[in-house]
């Protein structure tokens, strides 16, 4: 099992962290006291093998639920990017759009926004 550590107000796949072992945590917060900031949150979730993707949603009120928002989802990029270890910043390489097989991601993303409300 391994972890991902990443701020919860990243972009551009800043400063995300693959560990496998708890030195290599450790490892971490002593050499990059200067490049984490205590002001900011991070994210510590488990590494999930596979594409890496971002999707774009637009939240708008609900007109017939008071407090409900509805998601529309705008799009599913794919992401190049590389050096996501804990020795290394991450670095992104750009990606592109419509990824493959757009319209099956779609469903399943559009199945787990129903499932939050």
């Amino acid at each position: 099992n391994s972890i991902i550590m990443k701020p919860e107000d990243g972009a551009g796949s800043e400063l995300i962290y693959h560990f496998t072992t708890k030195d290599q945590i450790l490892q971490l917060f002593e050499r990059a006291k200067a490049k984490l900031d205590i002001n900011r949150s991070y994210i510590v979730q488990e590494f999930i093998d596979g594409d890496d993707l971002s999707i774009s949603i637009i939240n708008r009120a609900n007109s017939e639920k008071i407090n409900v928002m509805d998601q529309i989802i705008l799009s599913i990029n794919a992401q190049n990017v590389q050096n996501i270890d804990s020795n290394k910043d991450s670095l992104y390489l750009g990606g592109f759009t419509p990824v493959e097989n757009y319209k099956a991601l779609r469903n399943k993303f559009e199945k787990i926004l129903k499932s939050m409300d």
